[in-house]
């Protein structure tokens, strides 16, 4: 053990003295914007005509920051930039000029979809603080995009409700925008400063200009390239208070049967104080999400699913901290859904057995003050859900607890301070009613910066807690040390995890028992040069060791480069080599493991320029062993075409063949036993959109995924982690599909509010047998019952204020 324990000491002694060197400080803002009282608030017509527009000054000079860096924004193309307010708004005017107007582009999209356009934005900081930066961004098209940013990172998912309004004439675009001071946090004082920035997109160059300088070089917050919007006198922050109820119906049809429902709820906003907002989901509705990309899965881990519920994707940036909360666990399968399969009776047929608890209410907090603190708390209560099981002799009703009432709850603090520091603190906690255990995981994240960003020392410390009869008390440590030399940057990680560290309740984690060492060298250029506009590369190497019983079980080094030329087009690939490995997960027993042996692997794509009528996206990749017959290739295309700016397709088509691959069949008296497979994986998906206007669309989602495993050979697992070979046959060839289609139409009818109607047509299968014939499979596909799903949705938009002016 003291190997292990003498280079964690060094390493916390270096972590040690980073985080103790003096943080950067925040540089001036040079610029400065006044913006000007209006009695007569303009008309949001995206025409400029009105003169009160006159009053105001204007903002201009922008400077290009990407790909260039620095370069002012060509005379052609200036920007002219002109704010007002009033007692509710406040309005922004951005007039555009371009030599070519009739080239300017204007794909069509949703709200908070990023599209082929130019775009104008305006970058808000009312608290002149990390973290608080809001965007509102207008594309020539008129589609409304809004988020709030922090460092590089765009959270798309925080929606306001805003006016704009765009119009092309013979010198350029304008773009006019009235903002509610009720889409805003701010203090309540006399005098307001702010801090401001405007970025324009010109599509056809792929250029982008800020009216404040951008240093490309320094990973930091937007805040500190901001300027000063003055000007601001006796406005006072609104009640923010709003609501969203719904409705909902659905209709689904399964093997002849037909259920319908009706559904309603309501989700909630308000704004505590000037820094705080409250949000409350009462009685959700989430079955018209999108479908998930579900997977065949023969490995030890679950698969991941993204999120895809509002009220868990928007506003939740302070509990993503550490990656400790995984929104999916909350509505997700009962903890002992598959425990009815093994406990049903052979004369009992499962009547019930939902795959899905019911989410009753959720509730968050969050929020930062002007010190540079964020707090925020989310709690969220689940049904219990139950089997019902019915004896065929007796017709004896059963019923099975697989989850008890369940509450989910997490607390975050995160401070930030300098230019780029922050420090947070995390808890999340899972309390089951009854006997079922509890969870609790309580984590420290940092993130540092010292001497003008160029030492960076971040990561986490975490405790997991699981108690009742198995219990287990673990933890996890991650450190990295990053050293930046503008366009050099060597890294250093540390990833540490003992036995018994789980987060799984409430978190999503792959594994645990490592330690891992990894070390990284990485250029890049901040400017473009001759042959590229964007260029990196770097080198890496990694050894993975076991905890207990300590020990090295991997070794592995790579090279990755990604690269864009003068045309736009990407190219990038990396190339690795991996080292016999002790696989401790694979044989899904504690202790043992599989032998797994050493080879290479090599992945390349290139993507063409999305600017152009048709792109296409092409990827392969192979997996070679060295003293095995083991060998694994796939390729993958992806052309998208637009037909004009209001309708456009894409298609993707993904191939992966595994061959002779080794891996955990089951367990027979006592044995472990492998099977040598091979896996067959297409996979083709077809996605359109026809936009009516910016906001209404038809939509058409398709998905078919198609697996057929063949086993040719079955094997024993030895104790040293070969194989021997297994006399036992096993019919264990199977096919696995699974085919999603939406059809839908979206139609937001009024700000804020929206109506969706969703066609939905799915299938899972799982079969035995073997067959490589596509079109045979897809006959018998079409021939199984599929679930049929009609769902109307609508939300409608209130919002407090409106409603005092109105009615009060």
């Amino acid at each position: 053990m003291k190997t292990f324990y003498r280079p964690r000491i060094i390493w916390f002694l270096f972590s040690f003295l980073y985080m103790h060197l003096n943080g950067q400080q925040v540089p001036e803002n040079k610029k400065t914007l006044q913006a000007v009282r209006t009695a007569v608030a303009p008309r949001i017509d995206g025409r400029s005509v009105d003169t009160v527009w006159l009053k105001a000054p204007v903002a201009t000079g922008l400077y290009e920051f990407e790909p260039g860096d620095g370069n002012p924004e060509p005379p052609a193309y200036q920007t002219r930039v002109r704010m007002l307010y009033d007692n509710t708004h406040l309005y922004i005017l951005a007039e555009m000029s371009d030599p070519d107007p009739a080239t300017i582009s204007t794909e069509f999209g949703l709200r908070d979809q990023l599209t082929q356009a130019d775009y104008f934005a305006l970058l808000l900081n009312p608290f002149k603080a990390p973290g608080n930066n809001y965007v509102f961004s207008v594309t020539a098209s008129g589609a409304q995009v809004d988020g709030i940013m922090a460092k590089n990172h765009m959270d798309l998912s925080w929606n306001a409700v805003w006016k704009s309004a765009v119009t092309i004439g013979s010198k350029g675009w304008t773009v006019e925008m009235a903002i509610p001071y009720s889409a805003l946090r701010f203090q309540n004082k006399n005098r307001q400063e702010w801090a401001v920035n405007f970025i324009r997109y010109v599509n056809r160059t792929r250029r982008k200009f800020s009216w404040t300088h951008i240093n490309k070089s320094q990973e930091t917050d937007p805040v500190y390239f901001m300027g000063r919007l003055t000007g601001l006198y006796e406005i006072r922050p609104p009640v923010r208070l709003s609501f969203y109820p719904y409705a909902s119906y659905i209709r689904e049809y399964y093997q002849g049967r037909s259920e319908g429902h009706l559904a309603y709820g309501m989700d909630l906003k308000y704004g505590i104080n000037a820094n705080y907002t409250l949000d409350a989901t009462l009685i959700p509705d989430f079955s018209d999400v999108p479908y998930d990309d579900v997977r065949l899965n023969l490995g030890p881990f679950e698969q991941y699913y993204g999120e895809k519920r509002q009220f868990f994707t928007e506003g939740v940036q302070l509990f993503s901290k550490g990656g400790l909360f995984y929104s999916r666990r909350i509505g997700s399968t009962p903890v002992d859904y598959a425990k009815v399969f093994y406990e049903k009776r052979p004369s009992e047929i499962i009547l019930e057995n939902p795959e899905k608890t019911r989410l009753i209410n959720a509730v968050k907090i969050s929020g930062r003050n002007d010190n540079g603190l964020g707090l925020g708390i989310m709690n969220a209560f689940v049904n219990r859900a139950e089997a019902v099981l019915q004896d065929t002799s007796s017709g004896e009703i059963r019923r099975l607890e697989t989850q008890p009432y369940t509450n989910y709850n997490i607390m975050v603090a995160d401070y930030v301070f300098g230019t780029n520091n922050s420090v947070s603190l995390i808890n999340t906690n899972v309390s089951r009613f009854g006997p079922a255990p509890d969870a609790n995981v309580t984590g420290l994240v940092y993130d540092l910066y010292a001497r003008h960003n160029k030492y960076n020392v971040s990561g986490k410390a975490v405790v997991s807690m699981l108690n009742g009869a198995n219990a287990k008390t673990g933890f996890h440590i991650t450190n990295k040390i990053t050293r930046t030399f503008r366009r050099h940057q060597l890294e250093a990680v540390l990833y540490l995890s003992d036995d018994k560290y789980d987060i799984n309740d409430m978190g999503y984690m792959r594994k645990n028992n490592f330690v891992i060492y990894d070390f990284a060298y990485i250029y890049r250029i901040l400017k473009p040069n001759k042959y590229f506009n964007v260029l990196r590369w770097g080198i890496d190497i990694g050894l993975d060791h076991i905890y207990k019983p300590y020990g090295i079980f991997r070794k592995d080094a790579g090279l990755e480069a990604f690269m864009t030329d003068k045309k736009y087009t990407s190219y990038g690939g990396r190339i690795a080599l991996v080292s016999d490995t002790k696989d401790f997960y694979e044989p899904r027993v504690p202790g043992r493991y599989y032998l797994d042996p050493a080879h290479y692997k090599v992945r390349l794509y290139v993507s063409t320029d999305y600017r152009k009528k048709f792109a296409l996206d092409v990827s392969g990749h192979f997996k070679k062993y060295f003293t095995s017959d083991q060998e694994t290739f796939g390729f993958g295309m992806s052309p998208r075409f637009r037909f004009n700016s209001r309708f456009k397709t894409i298609y993707r088509f993904h191939f992966e063949r595994k061959i002779n691959e080794r891996g955990f069949v089951k367990t027979a008296g006592g044995d472990i036993i492998f099977g040598k497979r091979d896996i067959n994986v297409f996979t083709q998906s077809i996605r359109a959109q026809y936009f009516f206007d910016v906001r209404s669309a038809v939509s058409l989602n398709i998905r078919h995924y198609w697996s057929p495993v063949a086993y040719n050979d079955f094997y024993r697992l030895r104790n040293d982690g070969r194989l021997d070979p297994y006399d036992g046959n096993f019919d264990a060839d199977f096919t696995f599909n699974v085919w999603n289609l939406d059809l839908g139409y979206s139609w937001e009818f009024a700000p804020g509010s929206r109506l969706n109607l969703l066609y939905r047509n799915s299938l899972l299968n799982h079969t035995g047998g073997y067959d490589l014939a596509y079109t045979g499979n897809l006959q018998r596909l079409f021939d199984m019952p599929h679930r049929n799903t009609f769902i109307v949705k609508a939300t409608y938009y209130v919002d407090y204020n409106n409603l005092r002016r109105r009615y009060f």
